[in-house]
């Protein structure tokens, strides 16, 4: 009987210190993954500030006209013009940016914003670009409210010039702020030029 009664009571001791195991094995876990964390985004900081280093002789505004297809997700597809601005960067390769674009049923968009680029190897450029903007809907879609936001991504080749060819996608939004937020995806492809070179150019 004493015997039943040692044995039941180191089981009991026994399962009272697995939860201490397991606490500490998940607190080790919770460590390490905030610990890698930090190190992503060490690393994604040291990435950018070496991208800013590689694109520095890239120092122009960009003027670029493009055309594309507007709600790509959607049954009824509609041509689109767009023109952007790019301003010269002002902290690294962050530029701030005004531009519009506008369908086939006459819906328009306006926007300003600013966008970051990160150079891959010397003529490989990618530009992740976000604005607010004002939308009218013309002819065309309903977003369900006249401030939407802008969420870009550009990959685009840049030549000797440093004039760039190249393709955007990006999607607007209003957030769920208005009475329904449908939402919209775009594709275009565009062509920009050094602006400021092309001015200096001009006035020579």
């Amino acid at each position: 009987m004493l015997k039943k009664l040692y044995q039941f009571k180191v089981r009991s001791q026994d399962s009272e210190m697995k939860p201490t195991r397991l606490s500490l094995s998940s607190h080790l876990t919770i460590f390490s993954f905030a610990s890698n964390k930090k190190q992503f985004f060490a690393g994604v900081l040291a990435l950018s500030l070496f991208t800013s280093v590689l694109v520095a002789e890239d120092r122009e505004g960009l003027f670029s006209i493009g055309a594309g297809f507007f709600n790509i997700s959607g049954h009824h597809k509609r041509y689109l013009f767009q023109a952007e601005y790019k301003a010269k960067p002002f902290f690294y390769e962050l530029r701030t940016q005004v531009g519009f674009f506008v369908t086939e049923l006459t819906t328009t968009y306006f926007y300003a914003g600013v966008a970051y680029d990160l150079l891959l190897g010397h003529h490989f450029v990618i530009t992740p670009s976000f604005s607010p903007g004002l939308y009218f809907k013309g002819n065309g879609k309903e977003l369900g409210l006249p401030v939407e936001f802008r969420s870009a991504l550009e990959c685009a080749y840049r030549f000797e010039c440093m004039g760039r060819l190249g393709a955007m996608v990006y999607h607007l939004s209003n957030a769920s702020l208005g009475y329904k937020n449908p939402g919209v995806n775009a594709l275009a492809f565009f062509y920009s030029i050094p602006w400021t070179t092309a001015r200096r150019k001009k006035s020579n």
